[in-house]
């Protein structure tokens, strides 16, 4: 999987400015331009309107912040059907552990190869409570699958981006 492709963009990421509004259209960019990459159909909303030089996805939002997938047209009605589904990701700016959890488990239920959760940091935020409620997340939810794989990355206002991967 892209694990160490999505650390190392997320790792080059840089706005100077003050704020964190653009900073989701930023990662979006980042898994975007990763699954370009990989020739995979992307599902997100609002990035070409927010970053200059971001693709514009196949479709808008669905189901999460962004999903990559793959389809091909049904021979039978001629519909696009989704074949796989790689990667979710969800974004959270909210600095509140309530926030950032609500996001994560809805990437518990997600049938994906990788559910990425990525969230900013500010002063005096709980980081290491952010990666250990995740880790107990995923070891109580009674539907994990052995090799479920989840990545938690915090991007800090200042500082670099630490990204933890958690495997069922």
């Amino acid at each position: 999987m892209a694990i160490e492709e999505i650390k190392a963009r997320l790792l080059a990421l840089t706005d100077t400015r003050p704020g964190r509004h653009l900073w989701s259209g930023l990662v979006k960019k980042a898994f975007i331009d990763c699954a370009v990459t990989m020739k995979l159909k992307v599902a997100t909303a609002g990035t070409a309107a927010q970053v200059e030089g971001a693709r514009e996805p196949d479709w808008g939002e669905w189901l999460y912040d962004l999903v990559w997938y793959t389809s091909k047209i049904d021979e039978a009605t001629g519909v696009e059907r989704t074949t796989s589904v790689p990667l979710v990701m969800e974004c959270e700016w909210d600095a509140s552990l309530a926030s950032i959890a609500l996001d994560f488990d809805k990437l518990l239920v997600a049938n994906a190869d990788l559910r990425v959760l990525v969230c900013g940091e500010y002063q005096g935020f709980p980081r290491e409570a952010v990666f250990s409620y995740c880790q107990r997340a995923v070891e109580g939810y009674a539907r994990t699958r052995p090799g479920d794989t989840f990545l938690v990355c915090v991007i800090p206002e200042v500082g670099e981006v630490e990204c933890k991967e958690i495997q069922a």
